[in-house]
C-alpha cells in the first residue's frame, strides 16, 4: 500500500493543509492565488470598476503578502520557491 500526499485540502477555503512541514503544493496554491488576485484587479480597473491609483495600494498589499507568507509556510529566503512577475 502506498501513502497518499502529507497534505489535505481544507473544505472551507480549498487551501492543501500539511502537517506543519513546508509544502511546495501549498505555496503553489498560494502563488496561483495572488496571481488570480491580480488578474482580477486589473478586469476590475479596465471595467471601471478601480482607479489606477487604487489598483497600486491593492498591488502594493498583494506584494507584501506574496514576500511575508512564503516565510509564514516554512519556507526562508533563498528557496527559490517565490516566482516572480
Amino acid at each position: 500500500m502506498t501513502a497518499g500526499p502529507a497534505w489535505q485540502v481544507n473544505p472551507t477555503t480549498n487551501a492543501p493543509m500539511s502537517d506543519g512541514a513546508p509544502d511546495r503544493k501549498r505555496l503553489e496554491w498560494l502563488i496561483g492565488e495572488l496571481e488570480a488576485q491580480r488578474e482580477e484587479l486589473l478586469r476590475r480597473r479596465d471595467a471601471g470598476q478601480l482607479t489606477d491609483a487604487g489598483l497600486r495600494v491593492l498591488e502594493r498589499q498583494l506584494d507584501l503578502e506574496e514576500i511575508t507568507r512564503p516565510c509564514q509556510l516554512g519556507f526562508g529566503h533563498g528557496s527559490g520557491m517565490i516566482v516572480g512577475r
